[in-house]
């Protein structure tokens, strides 16, 4: 848990995509996320909670399905999403909470 929340209080902007085992539409997202990572890794960090990895997030953030992303920057949750989204749109979104 401490390392996670390093991660959304820290200065940089972190994406976490909640995911579950054996979660189908986490794996379609998973080569979306690969190339959002390619174009934005510089700016910002991209990475991966298994709902079982992070209960104290879960329920805080109160994740009810995968996968979930939830957007921070500085602390403050800045978006979050359940839906499926192609490269372009996703870096879209990303951008405009962070700009």
């Amino acid at each position: 848990m401490e390392i996670q929340s390093a991660y959304i209080q820290g200065n940089e902007p972190v994406l976490i995509e909640f995911i579950g085992q054996e979660c189908e539409p986490c794996a379609i997202l998973e080569p979306t996320l690969e190339q959002v990572n390619q174009v934005l890794g510089k700016r910002m960090r991209i990475t991966l909670l298994y709902l079982s990895d992070a209960p104290e997030l879960v329920k805080k953030y109160e994740v009810t399905s995968v996968p979930t992303l939830l957007l921070f920057q500085e602390g403050e949750l800045k978006w979050r999403t359940q839906a499926l989204f192609s490269k372009e749109e996703l870096i879209e979104k990303i951008l405009k909470e962070l700009d």
